[in-house]
C-alpha cells in the first residue's frame, strides 16, 4: 500500500512541476544593457536585486581574469 502512495504522490509533484514550467516560457524577456566586454566561463548570481558577473576571460585574450561586473536593474 506504502508504494502505491508513494508512486500517486511522486506522479502528482510530476504534474505540478510541469505546469510550472509552461507558465515560466510565457514569459517575457526585455534586453537591457550589454556588459562593458564579453565574457567566456564567468559565474553568475542575484543577490539583493542585483545581478552579479564574476570572473570569466575574453576570447580574444584567452586567459580568465577576476573582474566582477554588477548590474542594478
Amino acid at each position: 500500500m506504502k508504494k502505491w502512495f508513494i508512486v500517486f504522490f511522486l506522479f502528482v509533484i510530476t504534474l505540478f512541476q510541469s505546469l510550472q514550467t509552461v507558465s515560466a516560457e510565457t514569459v517575457e524577456w526585455k534586453e537591457r544593457a550589454d556588459l562593458p566586454e564579453p565574457r567566456v566561463g564567468a559565474s553568475s548570481s542575484v543577490v539583493d536585486g542585483k545581478i552579479y558577473v564574476i570572473g570569466g576571460g575574453t576570447q580574444k585574450q584567452g586567459t580568465y581574469g577576476n573582474q566582477t561586473f554588477v548590474y542594478d536593474p
